[in-house]
């Protein structure tokens, strides 16, 4: 786990903002271009639920890390992230994304408050992301919009201040 102050190439850790079972995602300061964005690491053998996940577990992890990023970075769409840079540091993976302030989807529809047009535009908002990759694979010839249906959960989808929905890579 990287805690405040850590460094992964030129990125700087401000705090953990969600985790899965290979990765954490991180609020990080680019050093370079001094904005914030939201980076996603591989963790390191030890770390990865069930601790006895082989080298190979890691590999395959960081493969997949390294080819959402490339499907995302194909893909320009307001409802979905910016990927801005990839890389490998001290032999851990990192993708360095958009970094979206506000809640998770699943955070928004929790609330009561809200209305049933909004929830029903998010929804449509998610669904245009959706629609954009597969467009986007189509015209290329590739298959991976299954990344981005697979990304396209409750958890992984956001709200900005601006109310637009769309797909962040988070967990």
């Amino acid at each position: 786990m990287l805690t405040k102050g850590d460094k992964i190439a030129h990125y700087t850790i401000e705090s953990k903002l969600g985790a899965g079972g290979m990765g954490e995602v991180y609020l990080a300061k680019d050093e370079r271009l001094h904005r914030n964005v939201a980076l996603k690491v591989i963790l390191e053998r030890g770390e990865i639920v069930g601790s006895d996940a082989s080298p190979r577990v890691v590999q395959d992890a960081s493969a997949r890390l390294v080819r959402e990023a490339r499907a995302a970075a194909s893909l320009t769409h307001p409802n979905v992230v910016s990927m801005f840079d990839v890389g490998e540091h001290e032999g851990r993976v990192y993708l360095a994304m958009e970094y979206v302030v506000g809640k998770t989807l699943r955070e928004m529809m929790r609330q009561n408050t809200i209305g049933w047009p909004k929830r029903v535009r998010w929804l449509t908002d998610v669904a245009r992301a959706l629609a954009a990759a597969s467009l986007a694979d189509e015209l290329a010839g590739r298959l991976s919009t299954r990344i981005f249906r697979r990304k396209a959960s409750l958890p992984n989808a956001c709200s900005q201040a601006s109310m637009a929905a769309g797909i962040c890579s988070g967990e």
